[in-house]
């Protein structure tokens, strides 16, 4: 009588643990496809982050040439001209 009140109690709990094992696979299942997805999302941020980068530098380089130029442009106007 003991016996078989334990087997149906393991039988239960079996039951119980394959389920949760069910909804755990499951849920890993949605977790790693999420995970996979925002991996390559990463990836193509990284890579348009390092395309702004690169333009942002061109640009301020450009800025800094100007400015530069501007001013040695100035310089020679203001040296010439007190001469």
């Amino acid at each position: 009588m003991l016996s078989k009140s334990i087997e149906k109690i393991f039988a239960e709990q079996d039951k119980k643990l394959q389920e949760r094992r069910r909804e755990f696979d499951a849920e890993f299942i949605l977790v790693d496809e999420k995970w996979a997805a925002n991996r390559s999302n990463t990836q193509e941020f990284k890579k348009d982050l390092h395309e702004e980068i690169k333009s942002f530098t061109r640009w301020s380089i450009g800025a800094i040439l100007a400015v530069g130029l501007g001013l040695a442009l100035y310089m020679t106007i203001l040296i010439s001209v007190g001469h």
